[in-house]
């Protein structure tokens, strides 16, 4: 199987264990519910899936939820429009709010090359936005509220 298979030629299975291959990854293939998840340096997770006859890769942004009110969630309105700070993906919350980006590869019939190449674009997204906000270790404390402020003042 070569490693540039064409979408013509290939399967969704046979695309994949191609794509395995090319990242070092013997037998790579999807699961029962039609995912293939991969973890990348980082802790960095994605998932790429193919449903009736699409492509799609996501990766996880952020590993924990978005507090109500995150700045990051604004951010991430914003760079959608257009795609002009995603790069093509769209940004995303799943059902815990948690930030993801998705990204279909640029061409209708992606061959393995296509399929890294999206991978690649999610991985440099995914670190450019991790840069957005720094670690919870070095983030100042959250401003507490004097309790003098909850005193009933009548």
């Amino acid at each position: 199987m070569s490693s540039d298979m064409s979408h013509e030629r290939a399967t969704p299975d046979e695309l994949l264990s191609s794509l395995g291959q090319r990242l070092g990854i013997d037998g790579l293939r999807f699961s029962e519910e039609g995912l293939c998840e991969l973890i990348f340096d980082g802790g960095l997770r994605t998932i790429t899936m193919h449903q009736r006859g699409n492509w799609l890769s996501a990766i996880q942004l952020q590993s924990h939820p978005l507090p109500a009110g995150d700045t990051l969630a604004s951010q991430a309105l914003a760079a959608n429009f257009l795609w002009r700070g995603t790069n093509g993906a769209t940004l995303a919350l799943d059902s815990e709010q948690r930030l993801w980006a998705q990204r279909s590869p640029a061409t209708a019939q992606p061959d393995t090359n296509d399929l890294l190449a999206n991978l690649e674009t999610l991985l440099d997204l995914a670190e450019a936005w991790q840069a957005r906000k720094p670690p919870e270790e070095s983030r100042p404390p959250a401003f507490e509220r004097p309790m003098s402020l909850f005193l009933n003042r009548a």
